[in-house]
């Protein structure tokens, strides 16, 4: 929640500077909401969330690699190696994201 509220603190300071009332006015009303509404708990499941969808896109991108495999053709065999090693990148960051949130909660 700290991080979260950092965040739109830095972006707030930099609207104000740039004298973008409605965007400052936006993340007041996101400060309001975020203090509101969202608790380290919260954060740290939707994260969580986040990494079992990221694994699931990560299997099906290796089922896709493995079908197409059979097919032989190199172009379509690159291309799916390319978007399994994407899914798997982002997984690997929301991961580490995730352990980075859970040293953050754990005392």
């Amino acid at each position: 929640m700290a991080a979260r509220q950092q965040a739109v603190a830095d972006q707030r300071v930099f609207a104000k500077a740039h004298n973008n009332g409605d965007q400052v006015a936006g993340l007041e009303r996101a400060v309001r909401n975020i203090e509101a509404h969202c608790t380290e708990a919260d954060l740290f499941k939707g994260q969580q969330q986040r990494v079992a969808e990221l694994k699931e896109e990560v299997n099906e991108r290796l089922l896709e690699l493995q079908a197409v495999r059979v097919s032989g053709k190199p172009d379509k065999i690159a291309n799916k190696q390319t978007k399994r090693e994407e899914a798997r990148i982002r997984l690997q960051a929301a991961q580490n994201e995730r352990e980075a949130l859970s040293k953050l909660l754990t005392p």
